[in-house]
């Protein structure tokens, strides 16, 4: 059964991915540094999503140039130890090249995936070999393809702007309960 539930999330995946080429080269780009990293992406994207599923979602709609709403670095040692990963808050201050200091989050909104990559290059002095990005339907697809989530919550979670109405106690989410979970603000434990 493990085996069946694996290849069918890895059918859906590699069905279901965009490929970008976010590792353009630049004047000054870092060189390579020891081992494997990756930059994760968790964007406020709905390209692809039908009118349908942006109400299901409860995406708002169009809310301008996509935003990162998640940015992790993932080192992998070329000695096979263990992965370590860095979470770079979407909130922190850089020098984004060609348009000075801003929030990180900003080089994505004003050059995509490319312009992301080298201002985590240059801020951080990593070469990143690999770039992943998910986006709204993206995250709730991947959440349904495994079946839910679970979650146990300590109160309830109302919050119309996100989709959700949760109750306290465990339960397993949907995709689209999932991602409403992770988008909620409007709420007094947000």
């Amino acid at each position: 059964m493990l085996i069946l539930a694996l290849a069918g999330m890895t059918y859906y995946l590699d069905t279901s991915l965009n490929r970008v080429d976010a590792l353009a080269d630049y004047d000054g780009r870092v060189g390579d540094t020891p081992g494997t990293n990756w930059l994760l992406v968790g964007s406020d994207s709905r390209t692809g999503l039908t009118p349908e599923q942006e109400q299901e979602l409860s995406t708002g709609g169009n809310s301008g140039p996509d935003r990162t709403d998640t940015i992790i670095v993932m080192h992998l040692p070329s000695s096979g130890g263990p992965a370590t990963m860095v979470s770079i808050p979407r909130d922190s201050y850089v020098s984004i090249p060609g348009y000075g200091e801003d929030k990180i989050n900003a080089s994505f909104a004003f050059g995509g995936p490319q312009l992301l990559v080298q201002t985590v290059e240059e801020a951080s002095g990593l070469h990143i070999d690999h770039y992943a990005e998910i986006g709204f339907g993206g995250f709730a697809g991947i959440v349904d393809a495994i079946g839910g989530v679970e979650m146990c919550l300590d109160a309830p979670i109302d919050d119309p702007l996100a989709g959700i109405n949760l109750a306290p106690g465990c339960q397993e989410l949907s995709g689209s309960d999932a991602l409403g979970f992770v988008r909620t603000r409007a709420t007094a434990l947000a």
